[in-house]
């Protein structure tokens, strides 16, 4: 069975995360800005993995997103928090991993 994974973010960061994560099976997307149908399809699918943008968790909104999230109580899910990483320097002063995101 493919492992769906439910991705939220705030839509300024979503391309940045959709481009530098790399998720295994589906993966569902949905803005900060349309957390009702998130919370409705995280319970009606079971993801997986409910990855939330960290930056987006730290505030009032994804708090409470969290705390519903958590009281649905999803068999078999985890929720992590994700959180792109900073584009690293070389030795020719070009970036490395700057598509690259934090896996959890």
């Amino acid at each position: 069975m493919t492992q769906l994974t439910v991705l939220v973010a705030d839509p300024q960061r979503m391309p940045a995360l959709r481009d530098g994560l790399r998720l295994d099976g589906r993966v569902l997307r949905f803005m900060s800005t349309n957390l009702a149908t998130a919370l409705e399809s995280i319970r009606t699918n079971n993801p997986g993995v409910v990855a939330v943008d960290a930056a987006f968790a730290e505030t009032a909104p994804g708090r409470a997103f969290l705390d519903r999230v958590s009281t649905l109580a999803v068999p078999s899910s985890s929720v992590r928090l994700v959180r792109r990483r900073r584009p690293m320097p070389t030795r020719r002063g070009s970036t490395r991993g700057a598509r690259r995101a934090s896996p959890w």
